[in-house]
């Protein structure tokens, strides 16, 4: 298992030093809601989706609103911090594909080749580089 963190960790370190971009800053530096978790309760509500959202029209994505809140209380308004989050995110998601793999009876050496490719394909690099693709890991 720390084999699959460790190796996860090394392919997307670069991804770390990377700043907010495009969406990131009307999601993350502009969007005063998730600078408290006393507004993290409107992530849930319509009317926040309608109204309030800083990109009017945004698909409705409560949960990784309320990550980008918990980011801002970890990290502040640095984006290293929500890089590594994303990073961390795809570790936990091949872990969880470990774990299926070995229920579903595949071999020790079968399930970590498929746990690293897919940690390590470049299809994942949009996904994990752009804070604003959270809710594709979450």
């Amino acid at each position: 298992m720390w084999l699959i963190i460790l190796v996860t960790l090394l392919v997307f370190a670069n991804a770390i030093q990377a700043p907010f971009v495009w969406e990131d800053k009307e999601l993350v530096l502009e969007n005063r809601f998730i600078r408290s978790f006393s507004s993290a309760k409107f992530f849930f509500l319509p009317s926040y989706w309608r109204e309030c959202h800083v990109a009017p029209g945004m698909a409705y994505k409560p949960v990784t609103m309320w990550s980008y809140a918990l980011d801002f209380q970890l990290w502040g308004l640095r984006p290293w911090g929500y890089h590594l989050t994303n990073v961390a995110l795809h570790a936990a998601n091949a872990l969880l594909l470990f774990a299926l793999a070995r229920g579903l009876k595949l071999g020790g050496s079968a399930a970590l080749a498929t746990t690293l490719l897919f940690a390590v394909h470049p299809l994942h690099t949009e996904t994990v580089d752009w804070v604003k693709n959270r809710a594709d890991l979450l």
